[in-house]
C-alpha cells in the first residue's frame, strides 16, 4: 500500500496549505477494481484512513474524496467507503473525463462507464493546460505523472516515484515539463499532442457539492 505510515507521515509534515484528492471509482470494490485493478479498492480506502489518522486535528492537508461516477447504485456502496467519506473534508462525485481531455456537456443517455471514451472534439488549445506541472497524479505504486489522463502510460509523463525520489526533485521535473510545454506547445510531447484540455493556469476551484450531507448513521460503518 503506497499511502502507508511512512508516506502519510511525510505528507502531514508539510506545513503549508495543500490538497490531497483520494480518487475512488464507483463506490464499491467491484466497480473500482474493474477500472483500477484487482485489490486496488481496499488499498485505496485503507490508505485514505491512514492519511486521515496521521493528520489528526491538523487543518492540512485538506483531504477530499473524489469519486468517479460509474452509475453504481448507492444501495451497493461499500460500508468502509462510506466511513471514509464521512471522515474526509469533502466528498464529491464527478463525471469521468473524456479521453481527449475536452469538457463536453454530460449526456445522461450515455453509459457512464463509456463516457470517458466519448469524442467531444473542438478547436484544440496549444498552450499548457491548467493541470500540467501544477497537479500531480500518483499511481498506486508511487509513480508520479503531470497528467491524470495518460498517467504513466507514456514514458514522457513519468516524473519520478514517491518511494525513490524527493518531492523537490519531482516538483522540479514537473516545472520543467510545464515550461517546455508553454514554450514549444503541445506538439512537443506526444502525450499532449492530441489533447483538448483547456489551456491556462489553475483556476479557483468550484465549490463542490458535498455528499457528506446525505450520509446518515445507518449508512456508516462503525
Amino acid at each position: 500500500m503506497l499511502l502507508g505510515n511512512r508516506v502519510a507521515e511525510s505528507l502531514c509534515r508539510i506545513r503549508q496549505p495543500y490538497h490531497v484528492y483520494l480518487s475512488i471509482d464507483g463506490g464499491n470494490e467491484q466497480a473500482h477494481d474493474s477500472n483500477r485493478g484487482k485489490d486496488s479498492f481496499r488499498r485505496a480506502v485503507r490508505g485514505g484512513h491512514c492519511l486521515l489518522r496521521h493528520r489528526g486535528e491538523s487543518a492540512w492537508p485538506h483531504v477530499s474524496l473524489y469519486q468517479l461516477d460509474l452509475g453504481v447504485d448507492e444501495a451497493t456502496y461499500d460500508a468502509e467507503f462510506l466511513n471514509l467519506a464521512a471522515q474526509c473534508d469533502v466528498w464529491q462525485r464527478v463525471t469521468p473525463i473524456v479521453a481527449n481531455g475536452s469538457d463536453p456537456t454530460y449526456n445522461d443517455s450515455l453509459d457512464p462507464t463509456l463516457h470517458w471514451q466519448a469524442d467531444a472534439r473542438g478547436p484544440q488549445p496549444n498552450g499548457a493546460c491548467f493541470w500540467a506541472g501544477y497537479s500531480l497524479s500518483v499511481s498506486p505504486t508511487g509513480d508520479v505523472s503531470p497528467c491524470i489522463l495518460t498517467q504513466i502510460a507514456n514514458p514522457e509523463a513519468l516524473l519520478g516515484n514517491l518511494r525513490n525520489d524527493s518531492m523537490d526533485a519531482i516538483i522540479g521535473r514537473a516545472s520543467a515539463f510545464r515550461e517546455r510545454l508553454e514554450i514549444d506547445g503541445r506538439q512537443s510531447f506526444s502525450l499532449c499532442a492530441s489533447c483538448f484540455k483547456v489551456s491556462g493556469k489553475p483556476r479557483p476551484p468550484r465549490a463542490p457539492i458535498d455528499l457528506r450531507d446525505q450520509l446518515t448513521p445507518d449508512k456508516i460503518a462503525n
